[in-house]
């Protein structure tokens, strides 16, 4: 199997895209919260820590791994450094991020409003585009 044959590295850097903010975005999949994903050893694995440990070594534990540049789906190692839970929420709430709460678009660019805005029972908030093509995908998986 050719995939089998291809290091993580190299899977890593074969599905990124390099912007010219610096940013190494993943183009594989992404979670409805913006995080990439990739198996490892038979498992799903956030795209941002498999990158953080394959250049900066293991994460301690309880670590966090934050993105400086606040694009979920970066993977640049010098875009990655491991922190506390706490420090990560300070940061986040210092670079201005915006809670899913007080969104006015997804990360596709949809606009949340009230035609396009599905709220799950647990709150979780999804546009409706994404929310119908996630299950449209999910049919032909079944």
């Amino acid at each position: 199997d050719r995939r089998l044959a291809q290091t993580v590295k190299e899977r890593l850097v074969k599905r990124t895209c390099v912007l010219s903010c610096g940013c190494w975005v993943w183009l594989g999949y992404v979670t409805c919260d913006g995080y990439g994903r990739i198996q490892v050893d038979g498992r799903s694995r956030e795209t941002h820590r498999v990158a953080y440990e394959l250049y900066n070594g293991s994460i301690v534990d309880a670590a966090e791994i934050d993105h400086t540049c606040s694009v979920r789906s970066c993977v640049n190692p010098e875009h990655l450094q491991a922190v506390s839970k706490s420090t990560n929420s300070k940061l986040t709430a210092l670079r201005g991020r915006l809670s899913n709460q007080t969104k006015t678009h997804c990360k596709r660019g949809h606009e949340l409003s009230n035609d396009n805005l599905y709220v799950y029972k647990t709150g979780r908030r999804m546009c409706r585009t994404c929310h119908k093509s996630l299950m449209h995908s999910n049919r032909h998986y079944k």
